[in-house]
């Protein structure tokens, strides 16, 4: 098919490589440059580079880690009113090599985060408190190929486990995901042979944990490319590539057994799926899954009856093709170079309307592509795409977060080359929210894998899951954050790891962060 050729372009797109998709709303506004977070990333291939963003130094503010897949890594921490220090040599962590994953976590329960970084090797430091941090020289083998670390309790004992995606086109045993359990007591991890079921063989680019079946443990999802596209037409065919996995947590007593149910589930493909982001998109109170794929996007949503109903179109978060340039001609839509190739997603109340908004980032579908928009989808459902100020840019990862402590959600970005994008939030505009830091005791200490709901004034209940990992080439903060509109919460309720219910009064005006502390069973 002949680029250009066919139906003249509408005139609001014809010849504009990054036309704008939807109304014009001025919600972000670049500040990097402002706020001293300089940091580039340098691409030694098609994929992106790391980033994470968690409170470090523990002093309430959240700070940025960045990592190079041609080497360098950086901590910036947050003093404030959007204003970072680059404080990399003093952490202890200066090291040349390629950081392709950077994973925070509190892993000996002790209050601060530790670090997990993946590069040639997946080493472990430990944070020795205000993120001064010393490698424990624990090796955990070859982290050339990883993609991806989740930190999550999966066998219900208190500490947080890593479970590492690994990717290698070439060779499926490099290709072989792994699971890392921690013992407790002293900061060590020790793999588990087979992970337990779960060492899938796939290209695995991310993993989600949610407790899917309600029986109180967390089951898990492995996001697999299988290097197909999705066009939008009948289900994808032609290829031997291990598809998504879904294991359910069949574990008991301390013992880990992963159970791969994909197939009953309706979730195995097969997809190029790039990340498995979990919210409740739909509002029923349920928790979906949203899949990032080269084309078409799927959202898995919870049925009544249990599993999944796909309903990406019907909920307008499908987004499949780009509609800027040739690519609003219908007879291009078809090409691999209109389609998205879709990586890093949040889904997060931007502007504080009590209604959940959709980003995804995307990047080039063909060498030397045009730099591809990034979609930001308004809700409520069917979601409406608006130009929120982001422009086009080849972005991979993405992580909403309050960097300057103001109740709204900013966002951090990772191209595939270039420098770090900060996005300072404009579109609140003074509406209520509330945030959520868990300090567990029974339950892992960042309480990663709760399940927090909040009521409203008028009724409505908003449902957020600690730490569920899934989105590409990064670590968001564990915090929950809810926007209220023109309510006030009046209900919290935590659903802990350990199985432990926790009933909250809402803050009142005006004290809308909450800390809150796993009561005794």
């Amino acid at each position: 098919m002949a680029i250009g050729c066919g139906e003249p372009p509408p005139d609001n797109v014809a010849g504009r490589p990054c036309a704008p998709r939807g109304p014009a709303l001025p919600w972000f506004r670049e500040a990097a440059a402002a706020s001293g977070v300089d940091f580039d990333f340098v691409a030694a291939d098609f994929r992106g580079g790391a980033i994470a963003v968690a409170d470090m130094d523990g002093d309430g503010l959240l700070d940025i880690l960045a990592g190079s897949r041609s080497g360098g890594l950086a901590l910036f921490r947050n003093r404030g009113d959007l204003s970072f220090t680059d404080d990399t040599a003093a952490a202890g962590l200066t090291r040349d090599g390629p950081a392709h994953f950077i994973a925070p976590g509190d892993l000996d329960n002790d209050g601060d985060r530790d670090l997990l970084i993946a590069g040639d090797r997946i080493l472990l430091y430990e944070n020795r408190g205000g993120a001064r941090f010393a490698a424990t020289g624990q090796d955990l083998g070859d982290g050339s190929a990883t993609e991806h670390i989740l930190l999550v309790d999966l066998d219900a004992d208190g500490w947080l486990d890593a479970y590492v995606s690994n990717r290698d086109r070439r060779d499926p045993e490099r290709s072989r995901n792994r699971l890392l359990r921690n013992p407790g007591g002293a900061l060590a991890l020790e793999e588990v042979p087979g992970a337990a079921g779960a060492d899938s063989t796939g290209l695995s680019w991310t993993a989600s944990a949610f407790d899917a079946d309600g029986d109180g443990d967390v089951d898990l999802h492995v996001a697999n490319d299988t290097l197909v596209a999705d066009h939008g037409q009948p289900r994808p065919t032609g290829t031997v590539l291990p598809p998504d996995a879904f294991y359910r947590n069949d574990g008991e007593d301390g013992e880990l057994r992963l159970t791969d149910i994909a197939g009953e589930l309706g979730l195995d493909g097969p997809r190029s799926s790039m990340g498995g982001l979990v919210a409740d998109f739909d509002g029923d109170q349920r928790l979906d899954l949203y899949i990032t794929d080269f084309g078409r996007k799927k959202l898995f949503a919870g049925a009544e009856a249990g599993g999944f109903a796909e309903r990406g179109e019907e909920l307008g978060v499908a987004g499949t093709t780009r509609s800027d340039g040739i690519c609003a001609l219908a007879a291009n839509r078809e090409s691999k170079a209109c389609l998205l190739l879709s990586w890093g997603s949040q889904l997060a109340d931007l502007d504080l309307d009590g209604h959940d908004d959709l980003v995804v980032l995307n990047g080039v579908s063909v060498i030397d592509g045009l730099p591809p928009p990034a979609l930001v989808l308004r809700g409520p459902p069917p979601f409406q795409e608006i130009d929120a100020g982001l422009g086009c840019f080849e972005g991979h990862g993405l992580i909403a977060a309050d960097l300057d402590a103001d109740d709204d959600l900013d966002l951090v970005a990772s191209p595939r080359d270039g420098p770090l994008r900060l996005f300072e939030n404009l579109a609140a505009g003074g509406r209520p929210a509330l945030s959520l830091a868990l300090d567990g005791r029974q339950s892992n200490r960042e309480g990663i894998g709760a399940v927090v709901s909040v009521r409203t004034s008028s009724g409505r209940r908003l449902v957020r899951v600690a730490g569920a990992g899934g989105v590409a080439q990064s670590s968001p903060p564990v915090l929950v954050h809810f926007g209220l509109g023109e309510d006030s919460a009046a209900e919290i309720e935590i659903r802990w790891p350990s199985g432990v219910r926790q009933e909250l009064t809402a803050p009142e005006p005006g004290r809308r962060a909450l800390i809150a502390t796993e009561p005794a069973r």
